[in-house]
Formats: structure tokens, C-alpha cells, sequence
């Protein structure tokens, strides 16, 4: 996003899902029908299964990292000058799987120690130093809402002139029982715009 004579524009974008780990994936995914939806060993019943990526087998970065990786990796051609680039983090459950393997793998009292928000900006700036300030909000589904719009504030009384939002989550398991306990939950594949439609999907995306 940028500003220009006043006005705010969207200069560049990009998304991974388990379509696709871009946006012309993801559209060809879609106009094939790909279908995502697989059975997990590590769960009693179906998710979308995470769409591979260059960074998906580094165990230096936590998924939630790896995924905002892979879209500034998808973008940063299209930025003219990352120096001093302001970044809005927003994540609904960010955080959430790292905590269920931390309980799982329980020595001592870690979660402190490894903040997941602060885990995900620190990873970003590690491989782009020159970004600005990073800014999270985690305010469920309306979490990209208001990162984009307090980025445009920002611009509009002229703080910045320019800013890096990026949304993502992480399948979590915690998340996906809480969905399906409120039967919500697709246990044959989404359907979008369908008559046969059961439910939603969820999914690691951004």
C-alpha cells in the first residue's frame, strides 16, 4: 500500500493456501477444482493440507514465519525500496500451534520465553533487515481488517507513506475443535457456492 495525491493504493499483493503458494496458483488451483481436503494421521477427522513451499522443511523458521517469508518472497520484486518499510502483522490464531507443541513437549515453562508474535516479526527482519517497525494485531477474523485500516490512518494523516500489512494463520488443532464443536466444519471437502455444501474448511494461509 501506498500513498499518492491523497489516495491509498494497493500496489501489490499475494496469498498462499493450499491452493497454491501464489496468486496465479492458487487461481489455476481453482479453476481445475483442485481439491486440498486430506485425512490426517495426527487428528480424529479431515483438513486442508498445507501447500509446500521453500521454506516449508527449514526448521529455523516456525510456520507462521515461513508463510509471511513466502509472500514478501512473492512480492518483493514489485517494492522499490524495503528500507524503512513499516510492517502490520494480523493473525487470528497465530501462535496457537506452536503453543500445542510446546504442552506436548513440556520442560520447564517455555512459552515465555518464545513469544510467537514477537517470534514472527523477529524472523522477518532477520531476513529483511532494512523493514521498519512491526505492528500485530490479533483480533480474530477482523485482524487483517484492522491492520489494513490502521495502516491507511497512518497514511492518510501523513505518519507514513507507505506500509507492508500481511495476514496468515496456521491450522491448529485447538482452532479446528472449536469449529467443528460448533458444526461448522466440512468433513468432506468444501463447496463453496453449492447446493451440497456441509461446512467450512480451514486451513495455513496468508
Amino acid at each position: 500500500m501506498k500513498m499518492q495525491n491523497n489516495r491509498v493504493y494497493v500496489t501489490s499483493y499475494s496469498m498462499i493456501s493450499s491452493l497454491g503458494c501464489n496468486a496465479e496458483e492458487t487461481r489455476l488451483s481453482l479453476q481445475s477444482g483442485k481439491q486440498t481436503f486430506v485425512k490426517d494421521i495426527s487428528m480424529d477427522f479431515p483438513y486442508p493440507h498445507f501447500a509446500q513451499n521453500k521454506f516449508a522443511n527449514s526448521d529455523k523458521y516456525i510456520k507462521s514465519s515461513q508463510i509471511c517469508l513466502q509472500l514478501l518472497e512473492n512480492i518483493k520484486s514489485s517494492i522499490v525500496n524495503l528500507q524503512n518499510l513499516p510492517v502490520f502483522l494480523a493473525s487470528s490464531t497465530g501462535g496457537i500451534r506452536e503453543t500445542e507443541l510446546a504442552y506436548n513437549n513440556l520442560n520447564g515453562y517455555p512459552l515465555f520465553d518464545r513469544h510467537f508474535y514477537n517470534t514472527v516479526s523477529r524472523d522477518i527482519k532477520s531476513v529483511y533487515p532494512n523493514l521498519n517497525q512491526t505492528m500485530t494485531f490479533s483480533t480474530a477474523c477482523s485482524s487483517a481488517g484492522h491492520g489494513i485500516y490502521h495502516a491507511f490512518n497512518l497514511m492518510k494523516a501523513g505518519v507514513i507513506s507507505k506500509a507492508l500489512v500481511i495476514g496468515y494463520d496456521v491450522l491448529s488443532w485447538t482452532t479446528n475443535v472449536g469449529f467443528d464443536s460448533l458444526k461448522l466444519v466440512s468433513h468432506t471437502g468444501t463447496k463453496p457456492l453449492t447446493m451440497e455444501r456441509d461446512g467450512i474448511s480451514l486451513g495455513d494461509g496468508g
